[in-house]
């Protein structure tokens, strides 16, 4: 049977265990599909959305990237590890039993709104080409760089008092975002120590958890030729300005010739749709002049 050639994205419940690489992998076979990819890291011990595209919409995935996202975690007080999270090897514990739901909440004021956050030594960024965690494991830690981002809200789903106080929490934030280094500020913060206990990505952009398939169904919708996992390639756009051209510009643009608008300011990046719909790709604007970056529809 002829490979069938598949463009869109898919919405997977990534299950605790499992790497991204992993769920790449298996879906490559599963759907025999060459081109694929997933738009953003999701740690093997959480759960929860990892958009995947297929075909022409992996070309896409540096605009999926920039998606906000939301997570609930728990976080466990008086422990601290090396990763921030339950993955990793205990380094420190501290009392924690005298932290009260209150005292907590009043200190998510300091995460919400654009912070400062230091990622933790046990993540794929790299350090002079070599990945942090593969430094880590060799014993050693490097100096990281705070990086901006943006925490949207932080609400607590539940609590837990004790010697080990556990709080469940929901958090909104913009892409780059360490729930584990949140954890572990919060829990420095409060004069006591944390790590992130468990981990689940509600969403993602315009996926959500409760639309997502696990790798196990997507296999088995396969076998009976259903395709309704697969979703549209608009999808990969969602968030970005769009512009609809006619049919003579757009004529033009899938031949390579960029295109005069009138008086415009410079805008990138931008999803050019022909009159239909249709998305022909991205572009930008520069000089009055629009581009195409990616061209996604045939001519």
């Amino acid at each position: 049977m002829d490979r069938e050639i598949m463009d869109g994205f898919i919405n997977i419940n990534k299950e605790p265990g499992w790497t991204s690489h992993d769920v790449v992998a298996a879906l490559r076979g599963i759907l025999r599909q060459k081109k694929i990819g997933h738009t953003g890291t999701l740690d093997p011990a959480a759960r929860g959305v990892l958009p995947v595209c297929l075909g022409k919409a992996t070309r896409l995935a540096e605009y999926a990237a920039r998606w906000d996202k939301r997570y609930r975690g728990e976080i466990t007080f008086g422990i601290k590890t090396d990763s921030y999270d339950a993955e990793g090897k205990v380094t420190g514990k501290q009392a924690a039993s005298h932290l009260k739901k209150e005292h907590i909440e009043a200190a998510f004021a300091s995460f919400i709104g654009e912070i400062e956050q230091v990622p933790p030594m046990v993540s794929a960024l790299k350090f002079r080409g070599e990945r942090l965690y593969e430094l880590a494991r060799k014993g050693m830690e490097v100096e990281r760089p705070a990086r901006r981002v943006t925490v949207y809200g932080i609400e607590t789903a539940a609590f837990a008092e004790g010697e080990n106080p556990r709080l469940t929490v929901d958090i909104a934030c913009s892409k780059g975002t360490y729930i584990r280094s949140l954890a572990h500020d919060l829990g420095r913060m409060l004069g006591s120590c944390a790590h992130l206990s468990a981990l689940c990505r509600l969403a993602v952009g315009p996926f959500s958890l409760e639309e997502a398939y696990t790798v196990a169904q997507v296999k088995e919708m396969t076998l009976r030729q259903d395709r309704a996992f697969l979703l549209p390639m608009n999808l990969g756009v969602a968030g970005l300005p769009s512009l609809t051209v006619d049919g003579a510009q757009k004529k033009k643009l899938l031949c390579g010739v960029p295109v005069v608008l009138p008086a415009r300011e410079d805008a990138e990046p931008l999803a050019v749709r022909d009159e239909s719909g249709l998305l022909l790709g991205v572009g930008r604007i520069k000089d009055s002049l629009l581009f195409m970056d990616k061209v996604l529809a045939a001519e």
